[in-house]
């Protein structure tokens, strides 16, 4: 039974909007509690270093695949 509500997943397109969907659910759902942790680490004297040290690997880890795709961008123009 798992064997065959795996294939249908894999090979359906309702699979793949699954799939799809479950995987930006995820990654809002993680943006909205960084964004959440962040304010509440501002919210304290104690904490305004580590909130700096962790907005700053937010906006690295959010700039970041921006930067590659445009590398990538600037390489393949000169295959075509």
């Amino acid at each position: 039974m798992h064997v065959i509500a795996s294939k249908l997943l894999r090979d359906s397109m309702y699979g793949m909007v699954l799939r799809v969907s479950i995987g930006a659910a995820t990654s809002i759902v993680d943006a909205i509690t960084d964004i959440w942790v962040i304010y509440t680490y501002y919210q304290s004297e104690e904490l305004r270093a580590r909130a700096n040290l962790l907005l700053a690997m937010v906006s690295l880890t959010a700039l970041a695949p921006i930067l590659f795709i445009i590398m990538g961008a600037s390489t393949w123009k000169g295959m075509g």
